[in-house]
């Protein structure tokens, strides 16, 4: 999946994201924002997931922004709930990084 824009925000739950819950691999995930990024609130974010039961490893995510700001639990991820392999992360910021409450993560459970 790739998502181009020249500004882009995602709150109140707004969500890009990939997955996979069985055999197959998940999608990879690129966002390439030319201007500012924004993610607020719990459970908006971006994300590659390998979900539970799933076998199949998640895609890679890959963030490029001019500025990029996470606040209120929202979150880049990389996340892994089975035995599938967690997906790479990559975040090129060019200016601004402001994280409040929030993250970048990979994660195994």
């Amino acid at each position: 999946m790739n998502v181009t824009a020249s500004s882009l925000s995602l709150l109140n739950v707004g969500e890009i994201s990939s997955a996979t819950f069985g055999s197959g691999a998940g999608g990879n995930v690129v966002v390439d924002v030319a201007g500012a990024l924004s993610i607020d609130g719990f459970g908006s974010g971006i994300s590659a997931i390998a979900g539970p039961g799933g076998i199949g490893p998640a895609g890679d995510l890959t963030v490029t922004a001019g500025a990029l700001s996470i606040t209120n639990g929202g979150e880049i991820a990389a996340n892994t709930f089975g035995p599938g392999r967690g997906g790479d992360v990559s975040v090129n910021i060019a200016g601004a990084l402001t994280l409040d409450a929030a993250g970048i993560v990979a994660n195994a459970e």
